[in-house]
């Protein structure tokens, strides 16, 4: 469908273009016709004048030959001087009267008693060949002006008629091209609305398809949502530990020598076992009923192969001080493998940061995960840790859970 939508718009865009060249010719026929009639009007006007011209050449040839019977006697010349004395019998005329050779200026008389007069007939009639000859040329120009225009409207006549024909030329194919389109268009209609009449059926039957593969899909995962349930149950019931303390763990040695008034004591790890300088224990021995007793902190000064020389820092009481035989312990050192600490809420103390941290128990022989696993040993809760996904899995695998004060008594400065 869009592709017949798409063809329909390419033939659209010849037909909009026929439709403006159709009007820029209807404007320029106007346009021309306007120019034929200005230039009608300017030949009447010349006609017009020729004819007046020549009005006024046959008036003077009638006054010459009244004026001719008038110096002839033949006729009176009463009321004759009055007729042309406003026009002919000037004294501006003189000049005009200079232009031929054969009349005398002198004899031109201007006199008090009879204004605007000549003296006799005789000197008058030069004057009025002059103006016959004046009148004629006026009306040879005249003549030539309207011939001049004649012809350059019968040549604009011409090429009005050459443009006309051109432009209906045009405009028949024009129409031709139109008709073409305007059949053209109806096709591309009759597809569109067979490929449209196709879209809909085949956009039901997809429908139908898919709601019937949605519903096959919703119970498939019905069905694996329900596996998945079992499969979790099971395996919550097969992850699922005792909840474990620090004091559940076995002890890392046994102290071969003590001394409390030096304030040292002697461990049976050394660097055979990876033993650091640095590490603390806590110092216990076993009481009534098989529970721990604590009774001191050592921290690691001095370390040999086979035995390890540390500080007595802390005695919990001093009538029990730390003797030979007491058990040692700390989460961070394990003889056999790595301790896995995972870090869970918001970190407060103000000493290190959680990169710090971890660079410190890394120091001390243990490891660091992001995310809780039935390998994880201990989890560092800090702020807020009960809500953290991490908190609920160390509970749901019997991780042992810490607090950051509790870290910081194996970790020394």
């Amino acid at each position: 469908m869009a592709s017949a939508i798409k063809k329909m718009s390419a033939l659209l865009i010849p037909l909009i273009l026929s439709i403006i060249v159709n009007v820029v010719l209807i404007f320029v026929l106007v346009h021309l016709n306007s120019k034929q009639e200005e230039m009608g009007i300017r030949v009447r006007q010349g006609d017009r004048k020729a004819k007046e011209a020549i009005k006024k050449k046959a008036k003077s040839d009638d006054d010459v030959k009244r004026l001719s019977k008038i110096i002839d006697g033949s006729e009176q010349g009463v009321g004759i001087i009055p007729e042309v004395q406003d026009t002919l019998l000037k004294p501006q005329n003189v000049d005009r009267l200079s232009k031929l050779e054969n009349i005398d200026k002198k004899r031109f008389l201007y006199r008090e008693d009879r204004q605007n007069q000549y003296a006799h007939f005789a000197e008058y009639i030069p004057q009025l060949y002059l103006d016959r000859v004046l009148l004629l040329e006026e009306y040879v120009r005249q003549k030539t002006k309207l011939y001049q225009l004649e012809a350059r409207g019968l040549k604009l006549e011409n090429e009005k008629n050459k443009v006309i024909v051109q432009k209906e030329e045009e405009i028949t194919d024009l129409q031709e091209q139109n008709q073409k389109l305007v059949e053209e268009k109806e096709s591309i209609a009759k597809e569109a609305a067979e490929a449209r009449t196709q879209y809909i059926f085949e956009n039901q039957r997809l429908k139908q398809l898919i709601e019937e593969q949605k519903k096959a899909h919703n119970e498939e995962i019905a069905k694996l949502e329900s596996h998945i349930a079992e499969r979790e149950a099971r395996i919550r019931d097969l992850t699922k530990k005792d909840a474990k303390t620090l004091a559940s763990l076995e002890p890392d040695g046994e102290i071969i020598l003590a001394e409390s008034d030096l304030g040292a004591a002697w461990i049976d790890l050394g660097r055979v076992n990876n033993i650091r300088k640095g590490l603390r224990f806590k110092v216990f021995r076993y009481i009534k009923g098989g529970r721990p007793k604590e009774k001191g902190t050592i921290e690691v000064k001095n370390v040999n192969d086979n035995h390890s020389y540390c500080a007595i820092i802390e005695t919990k009481d001093p009538r029990d001080p730390i003797v030979k035989g007491d058990y040692y312990i700390s989460p961070l050192f394990d003889k056999h493998e790595k301790k896995i600490f995972v870090f869970a809420g918001e970190l407060v103390n103000l000493r290190y940061s959680r990169q710090e941290l971890k660079k410190k128990i890394e120091e001390a022989g243990a490891a660091v995960e992001l995310t809780v696993s039935i390998h994880t040993d201990f989890l560092i809760a800090g702020k807020n840790a009960e809500a953290d996904e991490a908190f609920t899995k160390a509970l749901q695998f019997g991780v042992i859970i810490m607090r950051e004060k509790d870290l910081f008594e194996y970790l020394g400065d």
